[in-house]
């Protein structure tokens, strides 16, 4: 699955992103689709004004395929 494809999946379902962990300086954020799971690497410097729990469509620039 590519980049656009995963974009238009998250755009079309609107899932729930949930933070994960920490590591090292990022927060990881994870949803479900229906192709699968879908992680995101926010560096914290910027996660700091998400909350636990965002859309997922926000976080498109941190995927990480």
């Amino acid at each position: 699955m590519n980049l656009n494809e995963v974009k238009k999946i998250l755009y079309k379902e609107k899932p729930m992103a949930e933070k994960l962990y920490g590591e090292d300086n990022n927060d990881i954020y994870g949803c479900d689709t229906s192709k699968g799971r879908v992680i995101f690497c926010v560096p914290c410097a910027e996660s700091a004004e998400f909350k636990r729990n965002e859309p997922a469509q926000l976080l498109i620039r941190w995927i990480k395929i």
